[in-house]
């Protein structure tokens, strides 16, 4: 360039190349006195370049740059520039070429890794306020003193009271946001309320987190229920099935979502499994004596121990 001398090659002309940037081509020839030692560089002498070079010090007699360094080829402008337009988004043709990222919209095989540190677990609901008075925003605290709020206001009756673990829950979850516990709580909060539609969101961002998690399934089954939308609420009784098929809590919700649709057959079936996973229930014992009778097709089944709320596992169950 005209001021400072910078010279343009192919690594560099983008970078310095701007409106107004003045361009000088010039010769310099180089004059030794004489007797000087003079010799011309490898370029210039077409020597091969493995040859050491007799006096390194010195200027080359032909292009003026020093002996022993290779001569850089600075191509015009006006090539470099038709070179640009033809190279795609205006990459350089240097170096090795990385196949275009092809993004898949299904994120449903996406895997998050998470590094998480464990913490303390809290028991009791004074080291939760404690925790709280020196950091407020602490998650674990927050979800554990919402926790015990929600059952003080399922003890009491008295549902306005569930207005203030909701904003602890808020602020846990705005504080981790890959906790399961804060947004399965919250579902419970509006389960109770009978806001089915937030319960849903709700449930939705736990099952993504946590999708191994039987219990979550079995809430999503009773929020279906209770919003009369059987088929959706099978479908998630049958995964939790699939996810603990031991476990006696699914049976016995799937024989009432059978009974409440006068499937009389189906319902004994998924009680008498229930039965065998868990002898101990009485309630499900005198239903199925008389579901035994109508089992063969028969209508008009009578609703003696009809059994009407699902069975859920405790809030204390997702809670460290």
């Amino acid at each position: 360039m005209a001021i400072g001398g910078t010279e343009l090659g192919e690594f560099n002309w983008k970078r310095v190349i701007k409106p107004g940037l003045h361009i000088e081509q010039a010769m310099v020839q180089v004059v030794t006195r004489a007797g000087a030692f003079t010799e011309t560089c490898l370029r210039c002498s077409d020597v091969n370049s493995g040859a050491p070079a007799k006096h390194p010090d010195k200027p080359c007699s032909t292009c003026g740059r020093w002996v022993g360094r290779n001569k850089s080829n600075v191509e015009p402008v006006v090539r470099l520039l038709d070179r640009a337009k033809t190279l795609p988004d205006g990459t350089t043709p240097f170096g090795p070429e990385l196949p275009s990222m092809q993004l898949d919209n299904d994120f449903h095989h996406f895997r998050r890794v998470q590094i998480r540190e464990s913490s303390e677990t809290i028991h009791d609901i004074n080291t939760a306020k404690a925790i709280l008075s020196t950091d407020s925003m602490d998650p674990a605290a927050n979800t554990f003193l919402a926790l015990r709020l929600i059952q003080e206001a399922q003890d009491s009756g008295n549902l306005a009271l569930l207005e203030t673990p909701k904003r602890h829950l808020k602020i846990a979850i705005s504080s981790d946001s890959t906790a399961v516990d804060p947004g399965y709580l919250l579902a419970e909060i509006s389960m109770l309320q009978r806001d089915y539609t937030h319960a849903h969101e709700y449930l939705q961002q736990a099952a993504y987190r946590s999708p191994l998690s039987p219990q979550i399934y079995l809430v999503v089954a009773n929020m279906y229920y209770h919003a009369k939308r059987f088929i959706q609420s099978r479908e998630a009784i049958s995964h939790a099935i699939q996810l603990t098929p031991y476990f006696y809590m699914p049976w016995y919700n799937l024989g009432i979502l059978w009974d409440a649709r006068n499937r009389t057959e189906y319902a004994y079936l998924s009680f008498e499994r229930c039965l065998e996973l868990n002898p101990d229930l009485p309630d499900v014992r005198a239903r199925l004596n008389v579901l035994a009778v109508f089992r063969n097709g028969e209508k008009n089944v009578p609703d003696d121990y009809k059994i009407h709320d699902m069975l859920q596992c405790e809030l204390m169950a997702m809670v460290d």
